[in-house]
């Protein structure tokens, strides 16, 4: 994750669904200080970055509870975690 302005982008390795920002905006809204949590492509400010290409929640981040930012981070992990476990072969 960056800083790009007063953005927090969080960079993923799979984009989310739709549904999926929908719960992370009902369970984390605390945490933003307006808007919030969206889908991104990269940033302007980031062409030439390395991982330009992978998809991006940006918010605009409160920069108080970062308690609550890591379970954010952590509950994106688990869903990539749950999806990849369930396609995996052999743990299916």
């Amino acid at each position: 994750s960056r800083y790009v302005d007063n953005l927090l982008v969080i960079r993923l390795n799979t984009a989310l669904s739709d549904a999926v920002i929908d719960r992370l905006n009902e369970e984390f809204s605390d945490i933003l200080v307006k808007g919030r949590i969206e889908k991104s492509l990269a940033l302007p400010q980031e062409a030439g970055d390395e991982t330009f290409d992978l998809p991006r929640l940006v918010l605009y981040f409160n920069q108080r509870d970062l308690g609550r930012l890591y379970q954010l981070i952590g509950a994106i992990n688990q869903l990539g975690k749950s999806s990849y476990e369930s396609k995996h072969p052999e743990r299916k």
